[in-house]
């Protein structure tokens, strides 16, 4: 009866949610891992762009900035949108921007 539903409904949701957990730790991992790789290419970048590591670190450092001062416009734009909307444009800007700077030659 009522009581094998409740059970049917907990895996169905069980599945679903452990979907969502995997998908939230890999959205992170990649964008966070990024991020804060970015150390790696420092001497690299500086060498090839004939630059000082200072002039290079500015990078990471407007990223954090534009990523920890939009919290407040995402928040807006979640609440109006719709979370999936915004997540979603966010994963393809995110894409877009990864995919575009790879395509940079100077």
């Amino acid at each position: 009866g009522a009581e094998r539903d409740m059970d049917d409904d907990r895996k169905v949701d069980s599945q679903y949610a452990w979907f969502i957990v995997f998908a939230v730790f890999f959205c992170t991992f990649t964008v966070i891992g990024s991020l804060y790789s970015f150390g790696v290419f420092l001497l690299p970048l500086s060498e090839y762009f004939l630059v000082n590591r200072g002039t290079v670190s500015w990078i990471p450092s407007l990223s954090q900035f534009v990523q920890l001062s939009s919290g407040t416009l995402v928040g807006i734009l979640a609440d109006k949108f719709g979370y999936r909307i915004v997540i979603l444009s966010g994963a393809i800007s995110f894409v877009i921007g990864t995919v575009g700077s790879s395509l940079v030659e100077r």
